[in-house]
């Protein structure tokens, strides 16, 4: 499971259903693989143009500039840029102006793309507090990228769920609580699968409480 991949593909789908055009601002060239993969019903169908630096600003508002043409609300777009947004001197800015910006420190936290905060988003109910705050730091530090986050992320909850998917059907924490906790029907198959340490650690790491 592509865990923060997933946090951070979510995060562009809200921004582009509610702005329409999202210009996507990532200056450490984190997310340059996603961004060539990403495709257009991943994003709520907004057609995904990216900048290209042999090309230029000029030629990426050369393919913008047309679907703008005779619209009185902006179009579905997301713009991927890999540069800061000090770096375009404005190249974008009636796209920026018409719909939103999202970058590493970008306020409201719902338009913040840095990896970190993606991060912790995504691993909040997979590592305890403790080991989040590490991974944190060290996605700070340029230590780890987006694919071995979501390496870390998979290999956690397989370690700590396999059992439990297979009778809750999830590995969510909050999920699993609340059937555990609704549907006493479950208890029987907890204690035949010897599965009681294995949910134990699952909600151990998601409130950070010692069972």
């Amino acid at each position: 499971m592509a865990r923060v991949t997933e946090t951070l593909i979510e995060l562009l789908r809200k921004q582009t259903e509610i702005y329409c055009t999202v210009v996507w601002f990532d200056p450490r060239k984190a997310y340059g693989e996603l961004a060539q993969a990403l495709e257009p019903e991943a994003v709520a169908g907004a057609a995904i143009h990216r900048y290209d630096p042999e090309r230029g600003f000029v030629w990426l508002r050369r393919q913008l500039e047309p679907l703008w043409e005779r619209r009185t609300t902006p179009p579905r777009l997301l713009i991927y840029v890999p540069l800061a947004q000090a770096e375009t001197h404005h190249a974008l800015v009636e796209f920026e102006v018409a719909g939103a910006v999202v970058q590493p420190g970008q306020q409201p936290p719902q338009r913040n793309t840095a990896l970190a905060a993606v991060a912790r988003r995504a691993l909040e109910t997979v590592f305890p507090p403790a080991a989040l705050e590490e991974i944190v730091a060290q996605v700070e530090a340029g230590q780890l990228s987006l694919a071995e986050l979501d390496d870390l992320a998979e290999k956690r909850v397989e370690a700590q769920t396999g059992v439990v998917v297979t009778i809750f059907g999830s590995g969510n924490a909050s999920q699993v609580a609340l059937r555990f906790l609704a549907d006493p029907a479950l208890d029987g198959e907890v204690e035949a699968r010897q599965a009681l340490g294995n949910l134990a650690r699952l909600f151990s790491d998601a409130l950070g409480v010692s069972f």
